[in-house]
């Protein structure tokens, strides 16, 4: 994920989502939380999702 997103990506529209994971993952998640930058579980998720989708395109 680029450093600084633009003006118009920061005024995307949100949909809510529902997703089933293994507790593991929670925890996971819920560690990266403490540890880092992140603003929530969603901020996590789309920041993972993203460097994915990136390194699929590579």
């Amino acid at each position: 994920m680029k450093p600084f997103m633009q003006w118009e990506q920061c005024k995307m529209v949100k949909t809510r989502i529902s997703a089933t994971v293994e507790e593991s993952i929670v925890k996971t998640i819920e560690k990266i939380l403490k540890n880092s930058k992140y603003r929530n579980k969603s901020h996590v998720i789309e920041t993972a999702i993203e460097a994915l989708a990136e390194a699929e395109n590579e």
